[in-house]
């Protein structure tokens, strides 16, 4: 996955003035309200059930928020990130079953 990144913080209207510069350095230009998986074509082709996957995955945005949160305060190693991964997972098994299956479909 790569973050497309810009030079400037772009909000419209009274969001005007905020800066939406992490910490870290980078900025997005805008502040999150929706994220989309961009894969490259051919990988889409050799990867049917990949493909269908990313094309049917939907996260909550406060799912995405609460775990940007535990980055942002330090869980951010490689062991926290899979934990924050596994926890999710187990919470919302049933979701991820159903996805699983449906893409295992489309590679068939």
């Amino acid at each position: 996955m790569v973050w497309l990144e810009v030079p400037f913080s772009a909000l419209p209207g009274e969001r005007k003035g905020v800066d939406t510069t992490l910490k870290n350095g980078k900025n997005y230009g805008f502040e999150m309200n929706s994220m989309r998986i961009v894969v490259n074509k051919q990988f889409a082709a050799e990867n049917p059930a990949a493909a269908k996957l990313f094309e049917i995955i939907k996260l909550n945005i406060n799912d995405v928020s609460a775990q940007n949160m535990m980055m942002s305060q330090g869980k951010n190693s490689v062991a926290d990130i899979e934990s924050h991964v596994s926890g999710w997972i187990k919470a919302n098994q049933s979701q991820f079953d159903a996805w699983v299956d449906e893409a295992k479909k489309a590679a068939m």
